[in-house]
């Protein structure tokens, strides 16, 4: 029995809506097998945000780059990348440092392969370069250089074990081959240049990229321009089979940076950024998704976190909404149930601040009733003063074990 401050999500067993609520100080018991808790984690070795985090195939979590002084309203500021990488045990429940990566590295897209190795790939300081992290060496290997630079760039691993790779200024993607290390350009040019797009595989294989922003100019009434990045709503589908980009039907309801996209069990997309988009993959079409309650200031927002949990239901936190500010919470819903789920700012409470930008993993069990994700640093403080945290949460969901399916209680 332990004494220990932490949250619950209780569950109803006739409702689609988990019911949130905090609870000051309980006792934990072994058998509170109804009960969700979040509870904070160990410390990284340094504050980051704006980094990769990457489930490995021995079960430990490889933590790459990011920014050490970013700020709120300078997180595309190229110059305060880190090189540094750190390992997470859940055995062991720490973290432990590995050797650095050649270039620092922010906004970087980190993509386990077929092989049980790590691409890294590009990020706002390291460009045109990409590097393979070795976990029989836990080390990483000679850095390897793209066709073309790929600042804010977006990549997913194909189903042929092959990495599309997309983003900033090329007219082209490219396709990296694990096996020979070699990169091709894609047959087709991209529709639009996008800067921290989404980039999403659909159950057909093809990849959904949206959102993002694009470079456009900017000028004074006297005359002086310069280049801004500036958010958009369209999105383009990437075809595996011809290597061809076309555009998407219509666009998502507003521009938005970096969303969550998720598949969903009956063959839609959710596509989440504060308000929500379905995608149907056999019309090429959003529609417009569910909604979420309008606590706190809800309307958007830009760079949120999310992970499919296994019962279906979304996990998501760090919203920024530049018209009403960023707003920290942690909260689940049902997304085809299409009733908005109670919202409340779980984070704040237990750092005593919010938490912006984390990277969220699922982390490996061996019990079959339970399942943890793993939310690691971010920025702390909903202000432009915020700074990058070490700080890290573990989130464990019980899930149903008499039926042997999952969370049969929703």
């Amino acid at each position: 029995m332990i004494s220990k401050k932490f949250f619950s999500v209780m569950r109803t067993s006739c409702s689609a809506l988990s019911i949130i609520f905090y609870v000051s100080e309980v006792t934990l018991l072994a058998s509170a097998a109804n009960a969700d808790t979040l509870v904070a984690g160990p410390s990284m070795t340094s504050p980051r945000a704006l980094h990769t985090a990457t489930a490995l195939n021995d079960g430990t979590v490889l933590i790459t780059g990011g920014c050490i002084n970013c700020r709120i309203g300078n997180i595309e500021n190229p110059t305060t990348g880190m090189k540094t990488a750190e390992i997470y045990s859940p055995q062991q429940n720490t973290f432990s440092a590995v050797s650095n990566m050649s270039t620092p590295r922010v906004s970087s897209q980190a993509i386990l392969l077929p092989n049980g190795k790590v691409l890294i790939v590009g990020g706002d300081s390291g460009g045109q370069t990409v590097e393979i992290y070795n976990p029989a060496i836990k080390a990483f290997e000679a850095p390897l250089k793209m066709l073309y630079p790929h600042i804010g760039v977006s990549a997913v691993l194909l189903p042929s074990g092959n990495v599309l790779i997309t983003g900033g200024s090329a007219s082209y993607g490219e396709i990296f081959n694990p096996t020979t290390q070699h990169f091709t350009k894609t047959v087709g040019i991209v529709t639009v240049q996008l800067y921290y797009a989404t980039a999403h595989l659909l159950s057909n294989g093809n990849v959904l990229i949206m959102g993002g922003e694009t470079m456009q100019t900017a000028c004074t009434l006297q005359g002086a321009c310069t280049q801004i990045l500036i958010a958009v709503s369209s999105a383009e589908l990437y075809n595996s089979t011809t290597g061809r980009f076309i555009n998407v039907s219509n666009n998502l309801t507003i521009p938005t940076v970096l969303p969550v996209a998720m598949n969903l069990s009956n063959g839609s997309v959710l596509v989440f950024n504060g308000i929500s988009n379905i995608y149907n993959p056999s019309t090429n079409k959003f529609s417009a998704g569910p909604t979420l309650a309008s606590t706190n200031g809800i309307t958007s927002g830009n760079f949120p976190t999310g992970v499919l949990l296994n019962s279906g239901q979304i996990f998501v936190t760090g919203l920024f909404d530049e018209s009403t500010g960023w707003f920290g919470g942690y909260f689940v819903y049902n997304p085809l149930s299409n009733v908005p789920a109670n919202v409340v700012d779980m984070s704040k409470v237990i750092h005593n601040d919010y938490r912006y930008i984390p990277t969220i993993v699922h982390l490996p069990t061996t019990n079959p009733c339970l399942e943890s994700i793993l939310l690691t640093g971010g920025i702390e403080g909903q202000s432009i003063g915020g700074t990058p945290t070490a700080t890290t949460d573990l989130y464990n969901i019980p899930v149903s074990c008499q039926t042997g399916g999952v969370g049969g209680a929703y």
